[in-house]
């Protein structure tokens, strides 16, 4: 995970936390409430892999730029779309998970976890300014 993020390697990051997603679900959910966090987060994920594909094509991404004009829809002047709503509450989400009883091992994992989707977001925000032609505005 750590290596994923010094690459800056967005696709690799969002693959890599959808095996530990989908692993967590498999072997640790044993409430209600965690099996739904963990759906809710598999399927934020998967809609962040399906971003990747859209900015990465000019003509597809600048008709979600335009769908996204509104201020409230919009992070430092780029679209605040599913991807970057995802990656949010995924970030959220894993901040949560560090403030339960975790062993220190656990809890650092989910701190690298945290740092790399952090990179993820970045790394995404990048691909749009990219995309859009359009510099950063704060």
């Amino acid at each position: 995970m750590r290596e994923a993020a010094r690459l800056r390697d967005v696709g690799l990051l969002i693959s890599i936390e959808l095996a530990i997603v989908r692993g967590d679900l498999l072997r640790y959910a044993n409430s209600k409430g965690m099996r739904a966090s963990l759906r809710a987060a598999l399927e934020e994920l998967l809609a962040v892999e399906v971003h990747l594909g859209y900015v990465a094509d000019k003509a597809r991404y600048a008709i979600i730029d335009r769908a996204h004009s509104l201020k409230q829809k919009r992070v430092n002047g780029f679209p605040k779309d599913d991807a970057r709503t995802a990656l949010a509450s995924h970030i959220g989400r894993l901040g949560n998970m560090d403030k339960s009883r975790l062993e220190e091992e656990e809890k650092d994992l989910v701190d690298a976890r945290r740092a790399a989707m952090k990179v993820a977001e970045e790394c995404y925000t990048a691909l749009q300014e990219q995309m859009l032609g359009k510099q950063q505005q704060a």
